[in-house]
């Protein structure tokens, strides 16, 4: 799971939480948080530069705040407003560019450096003293 319940009250207030949850939402506060992470790691998975083994530890702030727009437009449901669901559409449009290789997770080992190939140089052949004659 990408986002606490305490996590998502601190961004979106225990008012909206406590009103979902009690309206008769499709999903507990858990299946959504859980779905969201599903989400979450499908993308990441698929993503070329990404070296990190799921689900990520320590989780990046980013992919808090993702996860938490992806539990919110699903404990929403039907009933989102236009603003949840395009919350949700930029939270996946943000995971399509990680799936693409265009975006990388801030904070995580998916860094270019972290998936850039290692490589040995070989001693040099040339030097000023080998060339000295020439």
């Amino acid at each position: 799971m990408y986002i606490t319940r305490q996590q998502y009250v601190a961004r979106f207030g225990q008012e909206e939480l406590s009103e979902l949850l009690a309206s008769g939402s499709a999903l507990s506060f858990s299946a959504a948080a859980d779905d969201a992470a599903a989400i979450i790691d499908s993308y990441l998975a698929s993503s070329p530069t990404s070296t990190s083994t799921l689900p990520l530890s320590p989780v990046p702030a980013r992919v808090v705040e993702l996860a938490g727009e992806i539990a919110r437009y699903k404990l929403w449901g039907a009933k989102a407003s236009e603003q949840v669901s395009e919350r949700y559409k930029l939270a996946i449009a943000y995971l399509e560019k990680i799936a693409s290789g265009d975006l990388v997770v801030p904070g995580s080992d998916q860094s270019p450096e972290a998936a850039a190939p290692a490589y040995t140089a070989r001693p040099r052949v040339f030097t000023d003293d080998s060339l000295r004659g020439f």
